[in-house]
């Protein structure tokens, strides 16, 4: 976050404050790090899986997601959170606790990451290798 941009900065008005906010982009080096040996793709389902369902405790907006783990059930999905994860909803989570909720839920594993594979950007948005 840099600034705040009032509503009388724009014609018309909007009925909301408006703000500068940049990105600063980490080396594959220093995200390996963050997540901890949790994978990039994993980390990237997991949030996705759980903003997807508006304003849902992370009980409901995972169970589909928890079922489609190789030997899960919809019926036994719950108990595999602790209660606190479940009673949240996502925008409650730090992205440090979304990735130890991607821990647990997928497990921690750096040897399947390749870091010159993509993960948040899509060849159709111009990513590729000569990009780098």
């Amino acid at each position: 976050w840099h600034f705040d941009v009032g509503p009388e900065q724009f014609d018309p008005p909007p009925a909301v404050q408006s703000a500068l906010v940049g990105i600063r982009f980490v080396s594959p080096e220093e995200l390996r790090r963050r997540l901890g040996g949790v994978s990039p793709a994993h980390y990237r389902m997991v949030a996705r899986t759980s903003f997807g369902k508006r304003r849902k405790m992370l009980r409901r907006s995972l169970r589909d997601l928890m079922a489609g783990q190789p030997g899960g059930d919809a019926s036994k999905a719950e108990p595999e959170l602790a209660r606190d994860w479940m009673e949240k909803r996502p925008e409650e989570l730090s992205a440090a606790e979304f990735v130890e909720l991607t821990g647990q839920l997928c497990g921690r594993d750096e040897s399947s990451w390749n870091p010159t594979e993509p993960v948040w950007r899509k060849k159709k948005h111009g990513w590729n290798v000569e990009n780098r």
